[in-house]
């Protein structure tokens, strides 16, 4: 479905390859619907634009600390009594770490952003769809903006008929398909063989080209991806044990209690809901696609693509730094070497902590280096695929 909002609009034809969607089994033999509209966007006025992977609720909120005792991070419901609870560690919050990425929008780009919603809104009222009656439709400005700015900003959506773009994966094809250096992955999800194959081709054909990924830990009995997940994790370990560096995030406090051995340690995966990739340090993609199948194929999704060496560098060291909990723009020591180093201590610092059983004396006094990890990166490793519970369900559906 096109419309030529604005005048020098053009169809251009996708590029990316017809496939049949594959859900083979459904667990348990269960047919069930698993695609949805997923896209998150806000757009105010049509000046401004927010695109990400952040649903708009309160049980999604976190800030960058991502800190274990967040009394900030509770229910809507939560008292006041709670919350002190939290903040004085006699209990932890009703929502764990989340991470999550958004970009706000201005100029053209917002407008594009406008326009999907326009196009989905219009669609329904002309479908009579349910309180259509009560809703009137809008149009988007197309008069000239001044531009300013060196960033080449372009919306980018998943969507089903009657609308049939997959403007998101053709942009990860383009930037899969040139990547010199490195590809850096942060997502909820990590189950594309879509796209994995185009990573697997172009990382044979530059031999220096790195893979990193940040996700979190799928569950063997009752997480349907984890088959999918297990065999490409597997794939690429096989092909890249060197180049495929593959990373969870935690969150780390401690709790001084009574008895013996009196500090207690608490580690605390956080739920990364990112959709983020940057390749290069030239291009990144951010929004409500994650990287699966169903995302990029008949899921209604929504992304912000940019182009702009600077602007995406300077983010990438931002999210780094993050992660590792220090700057690491004046380092000399390559960034992907950084988060490796600190996955392996962090990794040892768990284990000490796990040899004692999570607790140790101390009698006030700080806490020791080998107990202390640094930032929020770990290892993360899957086991072999025929270790799910799930194993006869396609690709396509989780």
């Amino acid at each position: 479905m096109f419309s030529a909002i604005f005048p020098e609009a053009q169809w251009i034809s996708s590029e990316v390859p017809g496939k049949d969607v594959d859900f083979s089994e459904s667990p348990v033999g269960v047919a069930f619907q698993a695609a949805s509209w997923h896209q998150k966007f806000s757009v105010m006025d049509q000046a401004v634009t927010f695109v990400g992977g952040m649903n708009v609720k309160a049980t999604d909120w976190d800030t960058s600390a991502h800190v274990v005792y967040e009394p900030r991070r509770m229910t809507f419901e939560s008292t006041t009594a709670e919350r002190l609870d939290v903040l004085n560690k006699d209990a932890e919050p009703t929502q764990g770490p989340r991470k999550d990425y958004v970009l706000r929008i201005e100029g053209s780009a917002a407008r594009d952003t406008a326009d999907v919603f326009m196009r989905r809104w219009q669609y329904q009222l002309t479908a009579g769809a349910e309180f259509s009656e009560n809703a009137s439709p809008f149009s988007i400005d197309t008069s000239p903006l001044p531009e300013s700015g060196s960033s080449l900003v372009q919306i980018t959506a998943t969507m089903p008929s009657p609308f049939s773009e997959n403007a998101i994966l053709e942009t990860w094809f383009n930037a899969i398909r040139n990547a010199e250096d490195t590809i850096f992955i942060e997502d909820q999800y990590f189950r594309i063989p879509y796209l994995t194959g185009e990573i697997i081709a172009r990382m044979n054909a530059r031999p220096n080209l790195r893979l990193v990924v940040i996700t979190k830990p799928v569950n063997e009995w009752t997480d349907g991806g984890c088959y999918w997940t297990n065999v490409t994790v597997g794939e690429l370990r096989q092909q890249f044990p060197t180049r495929f560096f593959l990373f969870q995030l935690r969150s780390f406090d401690t709790v001084v209690t009574w008895g013996i051995d009196e500090t207690e340690s608490r580690f605390t995966d956080i739920d990364v809901h990112s959709k983020m990739l940057i390749v290069d340090d030239r291009f990144m993609s951010v929004g409500s696609c994650n990287k699966n199948n169903r995302g990029v194929i008949y899921e209604g999704e929504l992304n912000t693509a940019v182009y702009d060496p600077d602007w995406v560098r300077e983010q990438r060291i931002r999210i780094v730094d993050n992660i590792l909990g220090y700057p690491t723009a004046a380092l000399s020591t390559d960034w992907v070497t950084l988060l490796s180093n600190a996955a392996r201590n962090n990794d040892q610092v768990w284990a000490a902590w796990d040899v004692e059983g999570f607790d140790i004396s101390l009698d006030g006094d700080p806490l020791p280096a080998g107990y202390t990890p640094s930032g929020f990166i770990y290892s993360l490793s899957f086991r072999d695929p025929v270790d799910c519970l799930v194993e006869d369900v396609g690709p396509d559906l989780f």
